[in-house]
């Protein structure tokens, strides 16, 4: 984060600790908006100019341009915001632009930074005298305001396709558990091609193995809940409308297992055939989940238990 231009971190990471990853440190909204035109850039940074006649600082490249590549196309991507924003609202443009928006605790601030081709532009919605705000949040706030500076200056600087050089298409396979007789539900995403040469003075990127996922000849399947986790509580968002506050569950079960039957609290919601899954719509308070077999009641899975919280 120092090497992405953040002086306003002056303090050791213990001081911060894990909630540095979710956003707990204090920055300058100038500071955030010239670490996104790093991302912009290909990974590269320049410390800001108030004139355009000024000299340009020393350029520092702080992450390969694969890994900015990569991280761009998460931000930009609509369907990967949709289960949490929805379609169409302030932060999807009609032309290529990635974004991130951030809400600050009691809505004392709320934030939308993001990027197309050409510019980047960083906005801050709240109360200059730090009083919290009624419920607004980044994406009902900073998030509109974001969305009219950008259309403006893209008809002066029109946004160009971003760049995915660094990055390969690789087929993925969204069953969960992977399915025995080959993938039901296969699609495809962008990862970092090995062979891609990493950027002149980058630091490395460590590579790890990764384990291949078990599957169904490396374990005995057995009729269970997978999602939720026994013991998982839900927040519900008071920005996200009802009806989108939804939570997929999921189950496994042994290959002679044709259907599933699902019981929430006692009241059976209905039968699923593989993949095991089905979304519900999220409601307060403490709830218990079975599943079993349509035609084995007696092989009830272990009971799990979660919250969902107003």
């Amino acid at each position: 984060l120092r090497g992405l231009g953040f002086a306003s971190l002056d303090r050791s990471a213990q001081h911060y600790g894990l909630g540095l990853a979710l956003g707990n440190g204090e920055v300058r909204l100038i500071e955030l908006a010239n670490a996104y035109r790093a991302l912009a850039n290909g990974g590269v940074w320049r410390p800001w100019r108030w004139r355009r006649d000024a000299p340009p600082g020393e350029a520092s490249v702080v992450m390969s341009a694969a890994v900015a590549h990569l991280l761009t196309d998460i931000l930009s991507d609509p369907i990967a915001r949709a289960p949490a924003f929805g379609r169409y609202g302030p932060l999807e443009l009609p032309f290529p632009a990635a974004v991130k928006t951030g809400t600050s605790s009691d809505f004392t601030d709320n934030w939308a930074v993001g990027y197309t081709s050409e510019i980047t532009v960083a906005t801050w919605v709240g109360n200059f005298d730090g009083q919290p705000m009624q419920g607004v949040s980044g994406v009902a706030g900073a998030g509109r305001l974001f969305n009219r500076v950008m259309r403006a200056l893209a008809a002066r600087y029109p946004p160009q396709p971003f760049s995915r050089a660094g990055l390969r298409a690789v087929a993925v396979c969204r069953d969960e558990p992977p399915a025995a007789d080959g993938c039901q539900h296969p699609g495809e995403d962008w990862a970092i091609d090995p062979r891609a040469e990493p950027t002149a003075g980058a630091p490395p990127i460590a590579a790890r193995p990764v384990a291949p996922m078990p599957g169904p000849a490396r374990r005995r399947l057995t009729v269970r809940v997978l999602y939720p986790d026994d013991g998982d509580a839900f927040a519900l968002d008071a920005h996200t409308p009802r009806h989108l506050a939804r939570v997929r569950l999921r189950a496994e079960a042994p290959p002679d297992v044709d259907r599933l039957v699902w019981a929430l609290d006692g009241v059976v919601l209905g039968e699923t055939a593989a993949p095991f899954e089905r979304w519900w719509q999220a409601a307060p308070g403490a709830h218990t989940l079975q599943v079993w077999p349509a035609d084995a009641p007696a092989r009830r899975s272990p009971a799990v238990q979660f919250t969902v919280l107003e």
